[in-house]
């Protein structure tokens, strides 16, 4: 891989990681980090696949179109649905499945941790616990009523990163 195709790559890295951070925060991966990743990833497959990179967009449109339907039934969230299939885009086209399958595995231990963490303890032990310095809370705010989501972001970023650094072939 190329220079410059490594650095749109971690480019893109880095807006897993900021999604991640949003997501935990507040539920919502920003479409503008959809598009940050989705440009760095395209353009690093162009830089080290030239044309080839065709495959990688009719892999991530393939991918997007079940997650689409699946977002609009509403089982999964809607950036969630967008930023697996940018994240597609940072991955060999045949390293897509074990990228499909290091987010399935990331997204089921932090699914798992997640419920343990809400039924051993309250939600408001859990939001000052998660708290900055100025206590403002690092989670999102719910409603007691309202279900508990997962922030899937940080499992699309572990899964990611599991491929990219060889953790998983």
């Amino acid at each position: 891989m190329t220079g410059l195709a490594l650095v749109l790559q971690s480019a893109g890295l880095g807006g897993l990681l900021l999604a991640a951070l949003s997501d935990l925060r507040s539920r919502i991966i920003p479409n503008g980090l959809v598009v940050l990743v989705l440009g760095a990833g395209l353009a690093g497959r162009m830089v080290a696949d030239g044309w080839a990179s065709w495959v990688s967009v009719a892999i991530g449109v393939a991918i997007l179109v079940p997650l689409a339907f699946l977002s609009g039934r509403e089982i999964i969230g809607g950036g969630d649905a967008k930023m697996i299939a940018a994240a597609t885009f940072l991955v060999e086209p045949a390293k897509v499945p074990s990228l499909l399958v290091g987010v399935s595995l990331a997204g089921g231990v932090l699914s798992a941790a997640w419920f343990v963490a809400s039924t051993v303890w309250p939600r408001r032990s859990c939001d000052e616990a998660l708290s900055t310095p100025t206590g403002e809370s690092w989670t999102a705010r719910r409603a007691p009523d309202e279900p508990q989501t997962v922030p899937y972001g940080v499992a699309i970023l572990v899964g990611c990163a599991a491929v990219l650094t060889g953790a998983l072939p």
